[in-house]
């Protein structure tokens, strides 16, 4: 299976909303983080975390909007996540509201399987209050985050360097 059939495989089982049909996308080891996730999930803590996800947006997708393959088993993905909040959401509590995010994941890929996914949101969104460790999972805690743009971004160019998910999702 090639780059773009891994990630897409792996939105598509994001879109089922199973934890399995996901870590089944992952190579033994393969990593999953977010700006919720305080650091990268594998395995039993990353299926908690996005159990706690789907309790909190029961109807969670994406939407794929760019793909690209990047060389060397290296994919960019940009992605529209849609959902609504009907459960508490770490500290917070459910709001009923429809969200939708734009984010983008940095995925590494080899022998089929993902490596690593590193994804992040779009623009800025409300971080769940509450002390480090209040949210769905022990490992995978929820964190406040704050999107700056640095000196380089206002001046046009680029001082990030590759670094995920998933803003929650694809990640």
């Amino acid at each position: 299976m090639g780059t773009l059939e891994v990630v897409r495989s792996y939105v598509a089982a994001w879109n089922l909303r199973s934890p399995e049909a996901v870590l089944a996308t992952f190579a033994a080891g393969g990593t999953y983080r977010d700006p919720v996730t305080v650091v990268p999930c594998a395995g039993e803590a990353m299926a908690a975390y996005l159990t706690g996800l789907w309790q909190s947006f029961p109807d969670l997708s994406f939407d794929i909007v760019t793909l690209a393959d990047c060389g060397g088993g290296a994919a960019a993905l940009e992605w529209v996540m849609r959902g609504t909040n009907t459960g508490p959401f770490g500290a917070l509590p459910p709001t009923g509201r429809v969200i939708e995010l734009a984010g983008a994941d940095f995925l590494t890929t080899g022998h089929g399987k993902l490596r690593s996914v590193a994804g992040y949101l779009l623009r800025r969104y409300p971080a769940p209050a509450g002390p480090a460790g209040s949210g769905p999972t022990g490992d995978c805690r929820p964190v406040p985050v704050r999107l700056q743009r640095s000196g380089a971004d206002r001046q046009g160019t680029s001082a990030r360097g590759h670094g995920h998910h998933r803003a929650p999702g694809p990640g």
